[in-house]
């Protein structure tokens, strides 16, 4: 068995001199995240989620022609120890009201390229990412299972673009009789395990956690541990899908949700981030001005139950990355990663004296508590992420 550390969400800036994702960094590219991604993060498997933009999928085939990917024979394209899966963002209308943003992803080249090509008559600009389709959710849902993908609600929560934070209070209003072929949904940055299963129709459905990476400093602010038979698309979908004693999903790691952009309700009239115990779903300040609703009031204005995980549901494991951490600098950080090891690795595992013999007593002590939780939290909202602090 191995045990596999997995991001799902993350875009490409740019692909062959062209833009790909209008808000992502240009330097985030196809060949520099091979490259950063197993030395500075310490990856196993990423999503890379903006593969039907032609230039992207040009570039993985070059690759793979080139031979710096490989098909994998269960799906996926190998990069020596760091395993592609290709998938693609789109932004989907429900019938509800409002649009969201779809992660779909595919086990090979020939799928996704297949896809491309249909997505293309429902898009305006297909170089780009993340395009409104004129597709609903349901037809978006046949079409990537006809050409061997899943489908996944993408930062389901948010109020911008996520399925249940704007269009719909379930998955039945959006699926209708085919919601048993959603499988797994993505939390997003300001939600955890604890706050999601307070929705009792999401209790067979696995929760992803990754990162949305924009940039590549943002990759693995979010993933998964899983324990799969091969790294491989075929044993990452069985774990998604309910898993097996051979593939199964072993822990979430993600930020305490108040380090969220959108975690509390925000007033964009009076600039306010609401901290009080009870959903803010009205500005009590600004009568006239429409509040952006936090994640977190969001989820209890439409939870049916109490908090409520049931058995398979794995541990959702807090960390801060470095660069949020207070007191870790730029330097701080490289000199960790040079001289200890990869970012999961700093957070999660290693040891005090390691620490402090590479970056220094204090950079120890800040990590450490981090990891035991005795961090404080400014919550974040209305775009603007939250801050940890010592107490």
């Amino acid at each position: 068995m191995l045990s596999v550390y997995v991001d799902l969400h993350v875009h490409i800036g740019s692909a062959g001199g062209r833009v790909v994702k209008v808000t992502a960094s240009r330097d985030l590219t196809v060949a520099k995240i091979l490259e950063y991604v197993p030395r500075v993060k310490g990856l196993d498997i990423i999503g890379i989620v903006d593969g039907a933009s032609p230039g992207v999928l040009s570039e993985l085939e070059a690759m793979v022609r080139e031979k710096v990917l490989a098909p994998h024979p269960g799906g996926g394209l190998s990069a020596g120890d760091l395993l592609v899966i290709p998938g693609v963002e789109m932004e989907l209308a429900a019938s509800s009201g409002g649009s969201a943003h779809f992660l779909a992803y595919f086990p090979a080249l020939e799928s996704i390229r297949e896809f491309s090509v249909e997505l293309g008559q429902y898009v305006t600009n297909p170089q780009l990412s993340t395009q409104k389709a004129v597709l609903s959710p349901v037809e978006a849902l046949e079409l990537v299972r006809a050409h061997e993908g899943f489908l996944v609600p993408a930062h389901a929560f948010t109020p911008h673009k996520g399925v249940l934070g704007c269009c719909a209070s379930s998955l039945k209003q959006v699926f209708g009789a085919e919601r048993d072929k959603i499988f797994a949904l993505e939390l997003g940055l300001s939600a955890d395990t604890a706050m999601a299963d307070s929705l009792s129709e999401l209790a067979d459905i696995t929760f992803l956690t990754s990162s949305d990476a924009h940039s590549l400093p943002k990759i693995g602010r979010e993933y998964m541990r899983f324990q799969l038979e091969e790294a491989c698309f075929a044993s990452l979908r069985e774990a998604l899908q309910g898993g097996s004693k051979t593939n199964k999903l072993q822990a979430n790691y993600g930020l305490a949700p108040a380090l969220g952009k959108y975690h509390r309700s925000f007033c964009p009239e009076c600039g306010q981030i609401f901290e009080e115990g009870r959903p803010v779903l009205a500005c009590p300040n600004c009568p006239e001005s429409k509040v952006v609703k936090g994640v977190w009031d969001r989820l209890l204005e439409i939870a049916d139950q109490e908090s409520n995980s049931p058995s398979h549901r794995p541990p959702y494991i807090y960390q801060v990355p470095l660069e949020m951490l207070p007191g870790i600098g730029p330097k701080t950080k490289s000199k960790l990663i040079a001289q200890i090891g990869p970012e999961k690795y700093v957070l999660n595992e290693a040891s005090p004296e390691e620490i402090a013999a590479g970056a220094g007593k204090k950079a120890a002590e800040i990590i450490i508590r981090a990891r035991q939780g005795e961090l404080v939290y400014i919550p974040g909202g209305g775009g603007k992420y939250g801050r940890p602090k010592l107490a």
